[in-house]
């Protein structure tokens, strides 16, 4: 089946910005809005699924920046952010190999397909074609929330869909299946009710025995709420760990520094910090900087020497050591320091727009560090010249997320 159009129809929709970065993370594009595109119905919003949590926690930081800290809600399960008009959620409560995977937790086969952004494909369940141009809902009983497909049933006939009573009688025989024994289990389970916050409603019995009773009354006060009849309004969440505690809670990882504590970002950007979170992962330094190597651009000579861009009579050789001239300073511009980058960060160098710049490859000892909270720096007060990286190399690391970072880290002097 050709699919091209369906496909350029998808990729106009979300603009390059958002095609890039779901290329970056080989993100799946699955349900509702896959099947908009092929009945050519409206797009209310787009579900993003990840293979695994590195590229989810990676993609969640780039979207939280990409959509200027816009989220409308965040859960266990999911968080969506509001790019202009479009609705984009990252589903986190699970990742997914396969699109197969995928379509396994999702409950009627006519929202199975999906867009994989790592082999630039369409995928589909084998009657997502045909339950869709019959207008009918085939239940999947191994949904991971069917108390949310009981409400969907509805949204989907007022689309003009048809369930049979069987296939009704199938999602309430299997909502009956589940074991909800708290009031959080509960809110986990009725988190999609499109719109409707229930942060609050089982606020005064939080605390209480779990009754499934005293919850089936609270529900009945919803429509009492003041916000029921409001529109949800976006919820600026300034800090992007508030979102990411919710995902993993050890996915915050710090790292501390000649006494101070730094914040590690799933992009590798560092930046210090003066709290932190309760739940946390501390790394080591040598997490970091793993192989001990740093990038650094700069001019080539005639006479096979380098030159720093900033400080042309400063060079570099190949097989020897390069030490900052001067007493080490406070400020990032002050003598004493050399500047590199990290692998993931050439593209951020300040001189990556030199048009005869060659690229050099460093290793350092640990103790020679001096700064690393820059978002897209390194500082060091002398490194060891390894080699001048070949244009294609780097060009191909730039052009792959996935950098290696295989490496014997070395304790002892290099030089």
């Amino acid at each position: 089946m050709n699919t091209q159009f369906e496909e350029k129809k998808l990729l106009k929709l979300l603009g390059s910005e958002l095609v890039d970065l779901f290329k970056k993370y080989n993100v799946f594009v699955a349900g509702g809005a896959i099947t908009s595109i092929f009945t050519n119905s409206e797009i209310n919003d787009i579900d993003v699924y990840t293979r695994n949590e590195d590229d989810l926690l990676g993609l969640i930081e780039e979207l939280f920046d990409h959509c200027g800290n816009k989220v409308l809600s965040s859960t266990k399960k999911s968080t969506l952010f509001a790019d202009g008009e479009l609705l984009v959620q990252a589903i986190h409560f699970k990742c997914f190999d396969t699109a197969e995977d995928i379509f396994d937790s999702f409950d009627f086969t006519s929202v199975m397909g999906a867009y994989d952004f790592k082999d630039n494909k369409y995928y589909f369940h084998d009657d997502f074609m045909k339950h869709n141009s019959q207008k009918i809902i085939k239940f999947n009983s191994n949904t991971a929330y069917p108390l949310i497909s009981a409400l969907r049933v509805q949204k989907y006939e007022d689309k003009g869909y048809k369930i049979s009573k069987a296939e009704y009688l199938r999602i309430v025989m299997t909502c009956m299946k589940l074991e909800i024994n708290s009031y959080e289990e509960l809110q986990e389970h009725l988190g999609g009710m499109y719109g409707v916050n229930l942060d609050k409603l089982f606020e005064d019995i939080k605390d209480d025995e779990f009754s499934l009773q005293a919850a089936i009354e609270k529900l009945a006060e919803i429509t009492l709420s003041d916000e029921y009849f409001e529109k949800p309004e976006l919820e600026f969440i300034l800090e992007l760990d508030e979102v990411i505690s919710k995902i993993s809670p050890k996915a915050i990882k710090y790292v501390e520094f000649k006494g101070k504590i730094y914040r590690v970002h799933n992009s590798g950007e560092i930046d210090e910090e003066s709290v932190k979170y309760d739940n946390h992962t501390m790394l080591d330094i040598k997490d970091i900087f793993k192989d001990n190597k740093l990038y650094k651009f700069v001019k080539k000579n005639e006479d096979g020497t380098y030159s720093s861009y900033y400080d042309d009579k400063f060079t570099y050789k190949i097989g020897e050591i390069a030490e900052a001239n001067g007493a080490v300073g406070t400020y990032s511009c002050d003598k004493g320091k050399l500047h590199f980058n990290t692998k993931e960060k050439i593209k951020k160098s300040t001189y990556f727009d030199k048009k005869d710049k060659v690229l050099l490859e460093v290793m350092f000892n640990t103790d020679d560090l001096l700064d690393i909270d820059h978002s897209t720096k390194v500082t060091a007060r002398k490194v060891y010249v390894v080699r001048e990286v070949p244009e294609l190399e780097w060009k191909m690391w730039i052009g792959n997320k996935h950098v290696s970072k295989e490496g014997a880290y070395c304790d002892s002097p290099l030089f």
